[in-house]
């Protein structure tokens, strides 16, 4: 089949890869659906962006509270707890300001897992023994 052009907007068609053939209207309604579909993932993604922002600001009260509550009820003074999030952050052997998960082998199949795993994420074995955070 070939592109014709006739009267009115029914007989414009137009072929889309496939070899289909759509009218200019069906295009629109594509088109239409492009650009909800667009216009809702930017919307979904500034939801999540601002979930983000409130948890970061919920834990940022929660880690102030709790700094306060030690400083205040267990004498601990800002440098000894300066002092442990240092040591808190090398403890997984890199200053970097985060924790990395802890590694360990799967002893079914061998392949690294997160140590706080309960199963291997590749084989679906049971981790038997400690979890480590």
């Amino acid at each position: 089949m070939k592109p014709w052009l006739g009267i009115g907007m029914a007989s414009y068609r137009i072929a889309n890869t496939h070899e289909n053939w759509f009218t200019l209207a069906e295009v629109d309604i594509f088109s239409d659906i492009t650009r909800n579909t667009k216009a809702h993932e930017a919307t979904s993604i500034e939801h999540r962006i601002d979930e983000l922002n409130q948890r970061i600001d919920r834990l940022s009260l929660i880690t102030q509270s709790l700094w306060e509550m030690f400083r205040d009820h267990m004498n601990f003074s800002e440098t000894e707890f300066r002092e442990r999030i240092v040591a808190n952050d090398e403890s997984d052997g890199a200053h970097n300001a985060k924790r990395s998960p802890k590694v360990r082998s799967c002893p079914q199949c061998g392949k690294n897992i997160n140590s706080a795993h309960l199963y291997c994420e590749y084989c679906g074995s049971i981790i038997e023994g400690e979890i480590t955070i």
